[in-house]
């Protein structure tokens, strides 16, 4: 016979059983699942995108346009994919059908622009070709950079190469590129209001898309540079430099000054660092502004 506890013991196991199963214990079993609906996967095709600098602005790829644009963001439809160095080509799944193909501006080299949507039929024949341009003056030449300023530009015979940071840059160009030739007009020991008053002469002589400034080194050695008194004519000097470039409707990048190996000789205290510093956040100011 069982005990008090144990009858209500079992009821309550009992009850407990009854509500997991709702009305009770059933011969039916439980009640069947739904299957959920398959959503249909959308049909894509491989298509193949290349990004190019279109020097003429006729939308075109011409024979002659050899240069490539890498990191370029191509959207298509649903799709994005990134164009690779050299070749500034891109391989993606497109969904079918009609699509907006875009790219991203901020994915483009400074200055570049990125071309119109278009609108792409998918599947499509061939290779989609992606106009790329850049803004430049008349008779200026796209792909051609000038290197301007004293010896770090030059080049000295006992450093490297002797040519400065010129051909390291210029093969880093073409390997990204596909193109790319830097000019050199570097002189030694020249200041940077020097360069320019002679800038205009060197941008008429070598007509590049890019010039490239780095100047200001030198002005160390000028009482009118000295720590205590900057800024100096280093920045109105950039600043010169940066609104003849523009006025000619090319492209200006700027160096910063490059700090010294304290030590080496009596021309590298380490206040000299300090004086590059200095020098520095003036000539970024000037960068950001012009």
């Amino acid at each position: 016979m069982k005990s008090r506890f144990e009858r209500r013991l079992g009821v309550v196991l009992l009850t407990g059983f009854a509500a997991a199963c709702g009305n009770g214990i059933s011969s039916t079993g439980p009640s069947a699942v739904a299957t959920p609906t398959a959503t249909p996967s959308v049909p894509s095709s491989s298509v193949t995108f290349v990004a190019f600098l279109d020097e003429n602005g006729n939308g075109t790829l011409d024979s002659s346009e050899q240069t490539r644009i890498p990191n370029a963001e191509v959207v298509a439809g649903s799709a994005k994919g990134t164009t690779a160095s050299l070749t500034g080509q891109v391989t993606m799944q497109v969904p079918q059908g009609s699509q907006t193909v875009t790219v991203t501006a901020g994915s483009l080299p400074p200055f570049y622009r990125p071309p119109a949507s278009v609108t792409l039929s998918v599947p499509a024949s061939g290779t989609v070709n992606l106009p790329i341009t850049l803004p430049l003056g008349s008779g200026l030449r796209p792909n051609v950079y000038m290197a301007f300023g004293d010896s770090i530009t030059n080049g000295e015979p006992e450093v490297g190469d002797g040519n400065g940071y010129r051909l390291l840059l210029q093969a880093k160009l073409r390997s990204y590129f596909g193109t790319g030739t830097t000019f050199n007009e570097g002189i030694d020991a020249t200041r940077s209001d020097a360069g320019a008053a002679r800038l205009g002469a060197s941008l008429n002589r070598v007509q590049p898309a890019f010039t490239l400034i780095f100047y200001g080194v030198n002005d160390y050695n000028d009482t009118a540079c000295f720590l205590e008194r900057l800024p100096c004519f280093t920045t109105s000097s950039i600043r010169s430099m940066i609104q003849q470039v523009n006025a000619r409707g090319g492209h200006a990048f700027v160096a910063t000054i490059t700090p010294v190996n304290v030590g080496y000789d009596d021309r590298a205290p380490a206040s000299r660092n300090d004086w590059a510093a200095q020098q520095n956040v003036y000539i970024r100011q000037v960068a950001d502004q012009d």
